[in-house]
């Protein structure tokens, strides 16, 4: 029988933490032990790997950790990991501690440097963890289903609110690039309009400026038609690090209003854009 030429393999999480990474973790420690590998933790992701921060697992140290969340090996950016040098530094730390082979955990970002690492000949394994469900080649990610439910749980809270105060709630959930959790949850909730970067062509300020201006609106539209010119300012502090994720629009009356302003997105024109606010421009000429 042939020797199998991997002896040791590393495991780490890197990027954003995402429901379910303890159990990834403990899934491959354990295998990699019952099939007479050497496991060796990776803590604090690539950054970790740079530091030397890394040590031999046993099948004790993932006990009782499938209920935790976050990731028991940390996780963290690492900058280092896009340079060229970084990636040179992270193969030879590998082939220093004899890691034959790597499993990352995480999401494009950390794929990006697996794939790095790859082509500098360790053999990288990716197990796509990230909540934003925006990996290519997978229809699911770890992390996913658990952001949806809980999304969802908090979404039912404020349309019951909503509903009550015959109010407009625009509920923005996480997804960066991606709209995958601003869907599931829409369709799960009911919501009567789902606004996704798709949809806007990846625009983040138009996308924000629709959204603002139907949150604007709540409370000043009537029955009647609307005519007139508009202007809103919008600061950036209400944009999650200054990008612009996803957003879910639940209309429990005037619906068709608002979905008219939506056909009317494309008038919307930036007048002015600094590091404070931007100011938008947006003209109705007539809403039934």
């Amino acid at each position: 029988m042939a020797e199998n030429k991997i002896k040791t393999i590393g495991v780490l999480t890197s990027g954003g933490d995402a429901p379910g990474m303890n159990a990834a973790i403990r899934a491959v420690v354990r295998r990699g032990l019952s099939s007479g590998l050497n496991v060796k933790g990776i803590y604090k992701g690539y950054s970790g790997l740079l530091n030397e921060e890394i040590r031999d697992m046993t099948a004790r140290d993932v006990s009782d950790t499938i209920e935790r969340g976050g990731t028991i090996l940390y996780t963290a950016r690492c900058a280092e990991m896009r340079t060229e040098e970084g990636q040179q530094q992270a193969a030879e730390i590998c082939r220093k501690h004899g890691i034959d082979g790597l499993v990352v955990i995480g999401g494009d970002g950390s794929f990006a440097g697996a794939q790095k690492l790859a082509n500098l000949g360790i053999n990288t394994i990716g197990l796509p963890g990230t909540i934003d469900l925006d990996i290519a080649c997978t229809e699911y990610t770890i992390g996913f289903d658990t952001a949806v439910n809980t999304a969802m749980e908090a979404i039912d809270k404020v349309r019951d609110t909503s509903t009550s105060h015959e109010r407009c709630s625009i509920i923005e959930v996480m997804g960066r690039n991606a709209g995958y959790l601003a869907v599931w949850c829409g369709i799960a909730n009911g919501a009567e309009d789902i606004l996704i970067p798709e949809k806007y062509d990846y625009d983040e300020q138009k996308l924000f400026a629709v959204a603002n201006f139907i949150k604007m609106f709540n409370y000043d539209l009537n029955d009647n038609m609307v005519e007139g010119f508009v202007k809103v300012s919008i600061t950036k502090g209400l944009v999650l690090n200054g990008k612009f994720d996803s957003w879910i629009i639940s209309t429990p009356r005037r619906v068709e209003v608002f979905r008219q302003l939506l056909e009317y997105s494309e008038s919307f024109k930036i007048e002015a854009c600094d590091d404070n606010d931007c100011r938008f421009e947006f003209e109705i000429k007539e809403l039934v």
